[in-house]
């Protein structure tokens, strides 16, 4: 194994996967921040839509609470104006003083243009709630979606008010022919009106508190989201050149195996030599005992 893993075809097979592995960690960079940009600004152009769809459909409510307020007036002139008649229907030019033909046509006026205006909302809200529900399926993005019901609710407000107003100018008719209980009749459906116009205006104030919260989430999202998705590109980018330096010290290695070649097993180490054998110890020289001298003829 080992002598595989020092051979020329397994440094060149290595060089090239991380050569390949190197050069997709760097086309990775690029990409991560390219989508980056992408995103971002896609995040931010959104967010930019969504806070502007808002503050014109406002807009379009403040037209229609605009509507509101006129409608009142004029009936709150009428009001005022059979509270000076009180009981004297009888004279006929005070009548036409106080509640001239035009008064009809004043209530008339305004009834259109607060019908007109609940259709175009109608059908603006319709389409803000089908761009909020698609921005909703952003990860991290929860826009408030104004219910369909709202804007039901507040077309059945200015139909009955519309209903309404039609009654009250049959009574101011009824008051100018001098009809018995006609100056009542007028209050009740004045009081009827006022109320549904409180209705009308209480669910005006909801919806553009729901449009306020819209574009506070808007602009909290143009600025958090490509927040985060930076710093998920430099989490990433740290990753991939972590990677980038590990293969380049692999391919660096790998090289170096390469020029060098094939190593052929070193041969074993020689026995050391032995140790230089000492001579025999000598034996221990021993005193020769000479025998005493004899002189012939003695006997020792």
């Amino acid at each position: 194994m080992d002598k595989l893993l020092k051979s020329r075809p397994f440094a060149i097979a290595a060089i090239v996967l991380c050569s390949i592995v190197l050069l997709l960690s760097v086309i990775g960079i690029a990409g991560v921040w390219g989508v980056n940009y992408v995103a971002s600004n896609f995040v931010i152009d959104v967010s930019v839509g969504v806070e502007g769809s808002a503050q014109a459909f406002q807009r379009a409510v403040l037209r229609l609470d605009t509507g509101i307020e006129n409608l009142r007036g004029d009936v709150q002139g009428v009001s005022q104006a059979v509270s000076q008649l009180g009981e004297t229907v009888a004279d006929e030019g005070l009548v036409r003083v106080l509640l001239p033909e035009t008064t009809e046509e004043r209530l008339s006026a305004s009834t259109d243009l607060l019908t007109e205006t609940v259709v175009g909302i109608r059908d603006t809200l319709s389409a803000l709630r089908m761009l909020y529900r698609s921005v909703n399926r952003l990860p991290g993005v929860n826009l408030p979606t104004p219910s369909e019901e709202t804007a039901e609710n507040l077309a059945d407000r200015v139909d009955q008010v519309r209903t309404d107003v039609q009654e009250l100018r049959s009574t101011i008719a009824g008051v100018r022919q001098r009809q018995a209980g006609a100056i009542e009749r007028v209050n009740v459906v004045i009081t009827r009106i006022d109320g549904r116009l409180n209705a009308a205006q209480d669910k005006l104030n909801e919806l553009n508190a729901n449009l306020a919260n819209v574009q506070r989430i808007a602009q909290q999202v143009r600025q958090t989201v490509p927040m985060v998705l930076t710093i998920v590109a430099a989490i990433i980018t740290l990753v991939q050149i972590w990677i980038i330096v590990t293969q380049a010290l692999v391919i660096r290695m790998m090289w170096q195996t390469f020029k060098s070649g094939p190593q052929t097993p070193a041969p074993p180490p020689a026995p050391p030599p032995a140790p230089p054998s000492e001579p025999p110890a000598e034996a221990p020289l021993q005193p020769i005992e000479m025998p005493p001298p004899t002189v012939p003829g003695i006997l020792p």
